[in-house]
């Protein structure tokens, strides 16, 4: 994901947003483990699988 959102600022001519590329990627990845988790608390008492 971070490679083609790079490839994809190379081929728009736009200046290549470094930050913006990294911290996107962990937050989605971060905030859906993060809400798998508390998923599967909420389920299946206090996580106990």
């Amino acid at each position: 994901m971070f490679f083609f959102l790079t490839m994809l600022d190379i081929f728009n001519n736009r200046e290549v947003s470094w930050g913006e590329n990294l911290f996107l990627p962990l937050f989605i990845v971060a905030g859906t483990s993060f809400f798998d988790w508390a998923w599967d608390s909420k389920t299946y008492g206090k996580g106990s699988k």
